[in-house]
């Protein structure tokens, strides 16, 4: 089984337990139900939130898939959920074809 050693605290994943629990808090999932889906005791997905033991990666994919994210995501790489960021980019495109439009109703 492959595991990702993170620097820092008791487990190294101080990161990745803070985004966990603001995904599941933001979600309204309790610690029980996401245990329950992952086929694990609730107090493995605890350590999980606390930073207490590495997250297998696996487990951390299966994660990322339940909570519709990523995994870079949840290590602290990327600084923004993946579903706000698809949204932001729904806005940019929005915006573009908007000016587009006005750029064209300017030419007639």
């Amino acid at each position: 089984m492959i595991i990702i050693k993170l620097q820092g605290g008791k487990g190294g994943g101080e990161m990745i337990g803070k985004r966990l629990k603001k995904i599941r808090e933001n979600r309204k999932i309790s610690q029980e139900e996401i245990a329950n889906v992952l086929g694990i005791k609730k107090i493995t997905y605890f350590k999980y939130e606390s930073g207490e033991i590495n997250i297998p990666i696996p487990k951390l994919i299966e994660i990322a898939r339940y909570f519709e994210t990523t995994p870079n995501y949840l290590l602290g790489f990327d600084e923004i959920e993946f579903e706000e960021k698809k949204k932001k980019e729904e806005i940019y495109k929005e915006r573009a074809l908007v000016k587009d439009r006005e750029e064209k109703m300017e030419f007639f």
